[in-house]
């Protein structure tokens, strides 16, 4: 039990690093490119209350996403690359 809540106060420091990181990329002048919501951990009003079945096809959606998103991030770049070749 104990590495379990260790392993949520790692993941929840993640999220906000990832928030602070977005926040000074953004005011850098970056646009940033996010998912809203993420499927391990924190928003549990998201999640409070969904059947198990809903919760699991909406976490694997989660992660999709992401990988979807980190796709078109690489796409983005490969094209920034070549735009500058």
């Amino acid at each position: 039990m104990e590495w379990e809540r260790q392993r949520e106060l790692e993941q929840e420091k993640l999220k906000l690093e990832k928030e602070e990181i977005k926040k000074y990329k953004t005011l850098e002048g970056n646009i940033v490119i996010s998912v809203g919501l993420f499927g391990h951990s924190g928003d549990e009003e998201v999640w409070d209350g969904m059947d198990e079945g809903t919760l699991s096809k909406t976490k694997k959606m989660l992660d999709d996403m992401h990988k979807r998103k980190d796709q078109s991030v690489r796409e983005i770049l490969l094209k920034q690359i070549r735009a500058l070749i």
